[in-house]
């Protein structure tokens, strides 16, 4: 099963495959011994802004659809009645009944207003996938940058999880970059490529990369054989 990246599940099937490869535990031998090699990935410019609800992948939206336009009358009401004022705006642009104009005014928000236009209660009514994941970008995102810590320890990924944007860390080495470049990794471009263009910026010291870099090859490797959807299309 893939995973939509940049995500929670992506990233733990991520670190599973890291650890299930036996050429990054060979390259990596000796990696943090004697110096900090744990990791920050920095994905900046996530299209939060510019994307909809309606733009996400339809293997996203189409239970969302079909949740809504079967929502009965009452209940349909109630949540047009109910609506936060950001979705207030929105609902009257909208024609047709209330299951209708509460589809397509929730399809026209932008995913960054999603916390300000969608109550508790139509929260409720979002397919699972599509509800976790937007709480996710609620949680994570900060200005369109979410950020990734990874443990790197003598060819073993210890940890990784989503960092809470206020939660400060001092990595050995960072990596920074948009989100297209990162999502070009996902889809096979190479981590040493993109790192020597520019496409993605390292923080840390080049000498102790380059020593390591059948490791670094390998990371951007497995990140290409995860499998993954693309939550955001383009390159942005």
């Amino acid at each position: 099963m893939s995973e939509w990246f940049p995500s929670e599940e992506w990233l733990d099937r991520y670190r599973a495959n890291l650890n299930e490869s036996e050429r990054y535990a060979a390259e990596s031998d000796g990696w943090g011994v004697d110096f900090a090699g744990d990791f920050v990935f920095e994905i900046r410019s996530l299209p939060v802004e510019e994307t909809t609800v309606g733009e996400f992948p339809d293997d996203l939206t189409d239970d969302l659809r079909e949740n809504l336009t079967s929502l009965p009358d009452e209940r349909a009401a109630t949540l047009v009645a109910d609506a936060p004022p950001t979705l207030r705006e929105r609902l009257d642009e909208q024609e047709g009944d209330d299951r209708t104009r509460l589809l397509d005014a929730l399809l026209a928000t932008p995913v960054a207003e999603v916390p300000d236009a969608v109550s508790s209660a139509l929260r409720e009514e979002l397919p699972a996938d599509l509800a976790n994941l937007l709480t996710q970008l609620e949680r994570y995102v900060d200005d369109g940058t979410v950020r990734v810590y990874l443990d790197l320890y003598e060819g073993e990924c210890r940890e990784a999880f989503v960092l809470d944007p206020d939660d400060e860390r001092d990595p050995g080495f960072a990596l920074q970059g948009p989100y297209g470049s990162w999502k070009a990794l996902t889809e096979g471009e190479d981590v040493m490529d993109s790192v020597l263009g520019q496409d993605l910026d390292l923080d840390g010291s080049v000498t102790k990369i380059m020593s390591y870099a059948d490791a670094a090859d390998e990371m951007g490797d497995v990140a290409s054989r995860t499998d993954s959807r693309a939550l955001f299309q383009g390159n942005a």
